[in-house]
C-alpha cells in the first residue's frame, strides 16, 4: 500500500538484515568487489526503498537484470587476484587491482549479498558507474510488487571515507519527485558501511579508486 513520502530527514533504510549479509559479502571479497559492489549495490538498494512510500513507483513484475556467471576457470582467476591483493595489503606493499564490468557482476551474482529474488548489476561505460537493481518488497508487507530502479553513480575516497552518491536515478522508469531526488543524491550511501571498524581500519590502506576506460581499479 504507498504511503506519503517522507522528508529528507528520514533518509535512513528500514531495520533489516542487509547488514549481516554485508558482513558475509566481505568473507570472500572484502576489497575490490566489497568496495564496489557491496556498497554500490546494497546501499543503493537502501537507497531505492525510499521510494516504496510513493505511489507509482513500484511494480508487480521484477524487471529484467542480467545475471552474470563466470567459467570456472575465470572465477578462480578473479579468486586469485582478489587474494593477491588482500595480501599485498596485509603484508603493507603497493598492489594495484583492476576489476572489469564482468568481474564485478559475477561477483555479485555469486557471493550470497543479496536477498533471494533480489537482482543488481552494475555497468560501466567510459568514467561513468551505474547500477541497475530490481528488489521483491514481501518482507516490507507489500506482497508481490517489486522495487525496479536504475543510477548512475559516483565513488570517491576523501581522507579515507568512502563517498558513493546516487544520481540520475529513476525508479519503475520515472525520476523522482524534486525533493526526494535532491535527498537522495545529497546522501552518501557508503555512510551505513563506514560505521564498520573492519571496514574502515582496511579502507585506511586503500590510496585511490578510479573508475576508467571501462573498469574500476583500486590501488594500495
Amino acid at each position: 500500500m504507498a504511503r506519503t513520502p517522507r522528508t529528507p530527514m528520514s533518509l535512513t533504510p528500514p531495520p533489516n538484515d542487509e547488514p549481516e549479509r554485508q558482513k558475509r559479502g566481505k568473507a570472500g571479497c572484502i576489497w575490490g568487489c566489497l568496495i564496489v559492489a557491496t556498497i554500490v549495490l546494497v546501499t543503493l538498494a537502501a537507497a531505492f526503498m525510499l521510494v516504496r512510500y510513493v505511489k507509482g513507483y513500484i511494480s508487480d513484475q521484477p524487471a529484467a537484470v542480467p545475471v552474470v556467471k563466470l567459467s570456472p576457470a575465470k572465477m578462480a582467476d578473479l579468486d586469485r587476484r582478489l587474494a593477491a591483493f588482500r595480501q599485498a595489503i596485509a603484508d603493507d606493499k603497493s598492489a594495484r587491482l583492476l576489476l572489469s564490468r564482468d568481474d564485478i557482476n559475477a561477483k555479485i551474482s555469486s557471493s550470497g549479498m543479496l536477498r533471494a529474488g533480489s537482482k543488481a548489476y552494475v555497468s560501466i561505460e567510459g568514467e561513468q558507474l551505474s547500477a541497475q537493481i530490481s528488489l521483491p518488497l514481501d518482507r516490507f508487507r507489500i506482497p508481490g510488487q517489486y522495487l525496479n530502479g536504475q543510477a548512475k553513480i559516483h565513488v570517491s575516497l576523501d581522507e579515507g571515507s568512502l563517498i558513493v552518491r546516487a544520481e540520475e536515478v529513476l525508479v519503475h522508469g520515472k525520476p523522482l519527485p524534486d525533493r526526494l531526488a535532491k535527498a537522495v543524491q545529497e546522501w552518501n550511501l557508503a555512510a551505513v558501511m563506514m560505521e564498520d571498524a573492519e571496514f574502515t581500519n582496511a579502507l585506511a590502506k586503500i590510496a585511490k579508486i578510479t573508475v576508467r576506460d571501462g573498469k574500476v581499479l583500486v590501488e594500495r
